[in-house]
């Protein structure tokens, strides 16, 4: 009599979670900035991402304080959602380093890192307009973010643009945008002599032959070297020779 002996053999697999990347997602949705308006509210993350939650606007009166681009009266969210890129060109906000939320309208601004002299300073507004408050030079309403005009600041020679930068801080206020600060002297200064030199690289090629006739002038001509500063010509000629 025989006898048949099956044996099974069952294979486990174990799949490890590791710590450190749940640590990091928790790390970079923490909020590190809160702010709240009429109704809404605006939170910005570790991540340099921004949020908004509550209701989007007020039957009749205004609408789109979310920046989600719903134009609904009665939208209300009642979790946190993602503020949309608008004219940022980015599907959501990024590189948010500080947010502000107004009475009907919100203002974010963008990297802001004031150690850095190439640091852009942006601010973005999104909500309620009747007043202009949001500074893209209209009184529209906008439901997602657009980039704030540079108004009366004066432009950056280096970097012309036709919008507020270099901002270090924000306050949306009631109905417009105040206390906005603007970039630290120190690096407004280094960014001038950049253009400055750009400037001298522009200068168009000395005419040597009109020098070279404007010398034998002087020389000739004694009505013409009595109307010239002696030193001062001797200065240039010793210049013109080391040249």
């Amino acid at each position: 009599m025989s006898r048949t002996t099956t044996i099974i053999i069952t294979t486990s697999i174990v799949v490890f979670f590791t710590a450190p990347t749940f640590a990091d997602w928790r790390d970079d949705a923490r909020a590190i900035s809160i702010s709240g308006g009429e109704d809404h509210t605006l939170v910005l993350t570790r991540d340099k991402s921004l949020w908004a939650s509550g209701p989007n606007g007020s039957s009749g009166a205004y609408y789109g304080v979310l920046g989600t681009g719903s134009t609904n009266f009665y939208l209300t969210e009642k979790s946190l959602v993602r503020v949309l890129g608008g004219d940022m060109g980015t599907q959501y906000m990024e590189a948010i380093n500080g947010v502000d939320a107004g009475w009907k309208h919100s203002l974010a601004l963008e990297r802001y890192e004031p150690n850095d002299p190439n640091y852009s300073g942006y601010v973005w507004a999104w909500g309620w307009n009747s007043e202009g408050q949001l500074g893209d030079g209209s009184e529209t309403p906008r439901i997602t973010p657009v980039q704030v005009l540079r108004g009366e600041q004066a432009d950056d020679p280096c970097q012309p643009s036709g919008y507020l930068k270099h901002i270090v801080g924000i306050s949306a206020g009631r109905s417009g945008g105040e206390g906005m600060e603007a970039l630290a002297p120190e690096v407004a200064v280094s960014c001038d002599l950049a253009a400055v030199e750009q400037e001298k690289a522009a200068v168009e090629p000395v005419d040597m032959d009109a020098i070279m006739q404007w010398l034998a002038d002087v020389w000739l001509d004694p009505d013409v070297r009595k109307s010239i500063d002696e030193e001062k010509f001797l200065k240039f000629y010793e210049s013109l020779r080391e040249f």
